[in-house]
C-alpha cells in the first residue's frame, strides 16, 4: 500500500524476511532444506554472513544498506529472550560489518536470561549509534548487560525525540 502512494521510494522487506522468496520454486523450497539442515548443523549463519543463499530480495536489501547514510531499526518489543531474536541479531550484525550507523528506535528490550546470544547483543549493541528505549525498564535490562549508557535514549515515544527541537 505505501508503495502504491509513494512510488518515489523503495520500499523493502526486513532482510530475514525477505529469505521468503525461497518458496517460489523447487530449487528455492530445496535450498530452504538445505538452510534447514545447515542451520541444524550451526552453520547457517556463518554462510548467511558470507552471501550464501542468498535471495534476490536479500540481495536488493543489502544494496539498499550499502547506499544508505544510516540504518534505522523501528519500533518493537522484539528483542528479549521470551522471542527468538537470533536471525535479528544477525542482522545486526550485518549492517554493523559494513560499517553503517545502526539506530534502533523506541525498543522494548529485555529481560535476558538465556545465555546463547548474549555476549553477540552486547557487542552489536556497543557498536550501534544510539538505542531509545520506551520506558526505564528495558533502560535497566541494557545497563545490566553492559551496554554504554552514551548509547541509550529513554523516550516513551518516537515523537518525543524531538519534542525540545520543535515543540510546536
Amino acid at each position: 500500500v505505501c508503495q502504491s502512494l509513494m512510488n518515489e521510494y523503495s520500499f523493502l522487506p526486513d532482510y530475514e524476511y525477505a529469505a521468503f522468496d525461497f518458496h517460489k520454486s523447487a530449487w528455492g523450497a530445496s535450498k530452504r532444506k538445505l538452510k534447514r539442515a545447515l542451520n541444524w548443523l550451526g552453520l547457517a549463519e556463518w554462510l548467511e554472513r558470507r552471501g550464501m543463499f542468498q535471495t534476490e530480495v536479500q540481495r536488493r536489501v543489502i544494496r539498499a544498506m550499502d547506499d544508505a547514510d544510516l540504518v534505522i531499526s523501528s519500533p518493537g518489543g522484539y528483542l528479549h529472550d521470551y522471542y527468538n531474536y537470533a536471525q535479528r541479531l544477525t542482522v545486526f550484525e550485518l549492517i554493523l560489518s559494513r560499517n553503517k550507523p545502526l539506530v534502533l528506535l523506541a525498543q522494548s528490550i529485555g529481560p535476558f536470561w538465556k545465555s546463547e546470544n548474549l555476549d553477540r547483543l552486547k557487542a552489536a549493541m556497543n557498536k550501534m549509534l544510539m538505542i531509545s528505549v520506551r520506558e526505564a525498564v528495558s533502560m535497566g535490562h541494557l545497563e545490566i548487560l553492559g551496554i554504554d549508557r552514551q548509547r541509550l535514549w529513554l523516550t516513551t515515544d518516537n515523537a518525543f525525540l524531538l519534542y525540545d527541537k520543535d515543540r510546536k
